[in-house]
């Protein structure tokens, strides 16, 4: 599963138009969030793939009215399932860090910092 935020510009008189295009692409991934007074809009891309994804990214720069659409954030779970795989068995507590829910990280310039600030 892949999702992205993205920032869409478009002319403020044309807010609620392109507001009513983008909820009507809610069966195919796309969740509207958030608009304000200068003609940004932020929504969110589900898809399966990064291919689907960048398609419906496409999709969305090809409604009229829309000035911009780009990519904010991407998030791919695959990704993060690959890039875990390459973290050496020396590195378990990373792991389990990673894979917990309630875990709150916070980042002080390195992740060992992170694991050894906790024990």
């Amino acid at each position: 599963m892949n999702i992205s935020s993205i920032v869409i510009s478009t002319k403020p008189e044309n807010i609620d138009k392109v507001i009513e295009e983008l909820k009507g692409l809610e069966n195919e991934g796309v969740d509207y969030h958030f608009h304000d007074d200068l003609g940004r809009i932020i929504v969110t891309i589900e898809a399966p793939s990064v291919s689907e994804e960048v398609a419906m990214l496409k999709k969305i720069e090809t409604i009229k009215y829309v000035i911009s659409a780009d990519m904010s954030y991407a998030y791919s779970e695959d990704e993060l399932e690959r890039e875990k795989s390459k973290i050496g068995n020396n590195d378990e507590k990373i792991l389990n860090s990673l894979d917990d829910e309630n875990e709150e990280i916070v980042y002080y310039g390195s992740v060992h910092n992170h694991i050894d600030k906790k024990e």
